[in-house]
């Protein structure tokens, strides 16, 4: 709230600055192009603090979520530049992970633990204010940097449409998809493997559009309702607003989400 104020009162004092230094002469803005200019730079100002503000108000990774990020017996995790890398005891498998719009992509720390102790690699991929459309293309630099025989991109609801998006675009680079709370507005190949989760308390996701794209996905994806579960305990950050009721416990949603998606690489892998 400090950092909002300090803005807010920047642009008010660049507002009446500029108003004072344009009209000094005579008190007032003495042509149609001051009064033009004085009216563009004020409404630049106001759309840059909107921005900050609308941008600026994320949800944040709970305590225990990031308490996931330091190293365990099990599990290695490493801050890079573009992603955390949780690295477990798999050699042959990973997961790249997109969060949800405006979530602290930290909240998903708790699920990547799970995943990396249950063999499959993760990369929790850090996204420009928090959102990923902003960087969708985030995985091809984690792909180029790997050689994993099982290659996953997944992500959260915003996240989830995007990997979709690079996984319309790249599927020769990936082995599946993974949906948490999400859909595909692009066409997915055949070829891929994808799962869908979601949950049957969920009032964030747009239920309409989720089952008018599913036309999007190969015909055998495969779709797995968490009854009880919400939105919000697809991560770790608080529960979102105007989310639904849970009905059962964010750690239960947690556990079902891994052996959902473990359970999953592992047919496939057979198959």
């Amino acid at each position: 709230m400090a950092m909002l104020s300090m803005v807010l009162s920047i642009a008010i004092a660049g507002i009446f600055t500029f108003a004072f230094v344009s009209g000094r002469n005579e008190g007032r803005l003495k042509s149609k192009r001051d009064r033009a200019l004085f009216f563009t730079i004020s409404f630049l100002i106001v759309y840059v603090f909107g921005a900050f503000l609308y941008f600026g108000n994320y949800y944040h990774a709970s305590e225990e979520a990031l308490s996931c990020l330091n190293s365990t017996e099990d599990v290695e995790v490493s801050e890079c530049k573009d992603y955390y890398f949780f690295d477990g005891y798999g050699e042959d498998t990973a997961l790249i992970f997109y969060q949800g719009a405006k979530v602290d992509e930290k909240a998903y720390a708790g699920i990547m633990m799970r995943l990396a102790k249950g063999g499959v690699d993760c990369f929790l991929c850090k996204m420009p204010l928090n959102m990923a459309f902003t960087d969708k293309m985030k995985a091809a630099g984690i792909i180029s940097s790997y050689d994993y025989k099982y290659l996953y991109l997944g992500g959260h609801s915003l996240g989830g449409a995007m990997a979709g998006v690079f996984a319309s675009e790249h599927p020769e680079n990936l082995t599946g998809l993974i949906f948490l709370a999400s859909y595909s507005t692009s066409p997915i190949s055949d070829n891929l493997d994808v799962l869908s989760l979601i949950a049957s308390e969920d009032k964030v996701l747009n239920w309409d559009m989720y089952y008018e794209n599913n036309v999007n996905l190969p015909d055998d994806f495969k779709e797995v309702m968490i009854e009880g579960g919400i939105h919000s305990y697809f991560g770790d950050y608080g529960i979102q607003r105007k989310d639904g009721t849970p009905l059962i416990s964010k750690e239960e949603q947690h556990e079902k989400i891994t052996e959902e998606i473990l359970n999953f690489i592992e047919e496939k892998k057979t198959k």
